[in-house]
């Protein structure tokens, strides 16, 4: 069965499809969008008697960091989602919201080993933040 079936729903009513990648389903949520629109709105406030080059720096500079903290959430995601992998397990998607991500995972079917579940759940857990140290 899927942990958080609440919250896999949710993640499918109130975020878009952005594609999918090695095979796992990456999703956006609608309010990504809104709180990068209101940085827009924000720096059209800030630099509103500014040159129209000042303006489209700014703009630029929060694409390209907005690009990076989703590039950098979504390696982290797919840690956890690849380790599950190895272990036997399946990502149904992963999703890209405003306080980080969510990787959406399924266990192997068949193991009853305690000790087993959570030695894999630990290893889960540490595979994404494992990812930082490559990124670094």
């Amino acid at each position: 069965t899927m942990f958080g079936a609440q919250g896999q729903a949710q993640s499918r009513d109130y975020a878009f499809r952005i594609g999918t990648i090695c095979r796992a389903e990456v999703r956006m949520s609608y309010f990504v969008l809104f709180f990068f629109m209101i940085q827009v709105v924000q720096i059209g406030q800030a630099y509103q008697s500014a040159k129209l080059e000042v303006i489209g720096l700014q703009l630029l500079f929060a694409v390209g960091n907005e690009f990076i903290l989703m590039a950098t959430v979504l390696c982290h995601e797919f840690g956890h989602g690849n380790m599950s992998r190895y272990l036997g397990g399946q990502i149904d998607h992963i999703l890209l919201w405003v306080f980080g991500g969510i990787c959406f995972s399924v266990r192997p079917q068949g193991n009853f080993d305690n000790v087993k579940l959570l030695r894999n759940d630990l290893l889960i857990v540490a595979a994404g933040p494992a990812t930082h140290f490559l990124q670094a």
